[in-house]
Parts: structure tokens; C-alpha cells; sequence
């Protein structure tokens, strides 16, 4: 079963925002910093469930990017994987819980 991928509008903002300043940092890597979310995410559609739960009550997971030092926090949800966050690994956890409260 392959599931459907949605990314929120600040998760979005996340990875734009990160994107950018890589691209400040050194030209074309802002790029590979998408690239290697996107294959992150994409890998998601597979099996969502194989990442440990990190919020039991909303059933939370999250896990890191290959190259890059970010978390991508995500909610499976029916046959939806749900794109919360994606925020530097250094960043408390209280950023990323913000995000499940508002819903």
C-alpha cells in the first residue's frame, strides 16, 4: 500500500525558509537540501509506521534527513501521511509540539 503524502503550509515554510539559507551559505545547496527532504518525505509512502512514536497521544513520529542535520515530523493518518514540521535537529522539542496543538 502506497500512502498519500501532504505537507502543511508551515512545514512548507520550514523547508523553504532552511533552503534559503543554505543557498546563502554556499550556491546549489539550498537545492540539495530539498532534494534530500524530498526523498525523505517520499520514503514515507512506503511505510510510515517505521519510525518510533514520539508523541503518544497524537501519534506523532519524526525522523532525520541523510546529510542534513533536520527532523521531519510527521502524523499517519488513515492512508494520508501528514508533513507537520521540518526543523533543525538542534531546535527543542517544544517547536515541533506547538505544531500538534494547534490542531
Amino acid at each position: 500500500m502506497s500512502w498519500e503524502i501532504a505537507v502543511r503550509p508551515a512545514a512548507q515554510d520550514d523547508i523553504t525558509n532552511a533552503a534559503d539559507w543554505y543557498e546563502n551559505e554556499r550556491r546549489g545547496l539550498g537545492t540539495a537540501f530539498v532534494g534530500a527532504v524530498r526523498a525523505a518525505i517520499a520514503s514515507l509512502a512506503e511505510n510510515p509506521h517505521r519510525f518510533a512514536i514520539r508523541n503518544r497521544r497524537r501519534q506523532a513520529r519524526w525522523f532525520y534527513t541523510h546529510r542534513f542535520p533536520y527532523r521531519i515530523v510527521y502524523l499517519p493518518l488513515s492512508a494520508t501521511v501528514i508533513i507537520v514540521a521540518v526543523l533543525l535537529a538542534a531546535r527543542h522539542d517544544r517547536e515541533w509540539r506547538k505544531r500538534l496543538a494547534s490542531d
